[in-house]
């Protein structure tokens, strides 16, 4: 009878990307975020756009920020307005997460750093995770 060498258990490959509500834990930390988004905020002229997750809160809050200096570059590389063409979507971000007072978020200091997620299958945002009390 011969002995049968052991064989290693398969550990799952990372995903490349996270979802918002574990990036929104991640401060200081770079991150590739899919997300689908729901909200996109315009301020007055002059302020950040926010693109949000979700517009109501769902345990986290994290947004990406587009400074009022990039919009027409990322306009011309989205191929329209932000809000037209990223509602309804899923993306993926780039960047280093922040906190900014109860916000955790990216700040896109170029254009390349948000793309719409594409691939054989319609793209799927990560799970979420269970609501974490603060």
């Amino acid at each position: 009878m011969a002995c049968l060498a052991p064989v290693p258990t398969r550990t799952p490959t990372p995903q490349p990307h996270v979802g918002p509500d574990f990036a929104a834990t991640q401060v200081g930390q770079p991150v590739i975020v899919r997300m689908h988004v729901e909200c996109v905020d315009f301020g007055r002229a002059g302020d950040p756009i926010y693109i949000r997750p979700g517009c109501f809160y769902e345990g986290f809050y994290f947004r990406v920020v587009v400074m009022p200096d990039l919009r027409p570059d990322l306009v011309g590389r989205l191929g329209g307005d932000v809000d037209v063409m990223l509602i309804d979507k899923v993306i993926d971000v780039t960047g280093t997460v922040t906190r900014s007072g109860e916000w955790s978020e990216i700040v896109i200091e170029n254009p390349t750093q948000i793309r719409i997620a594409t691939g054989w299958r319609p793209p799927q945002e990560p799970t979420r995770l269970p609501t974490i009390a603060p």
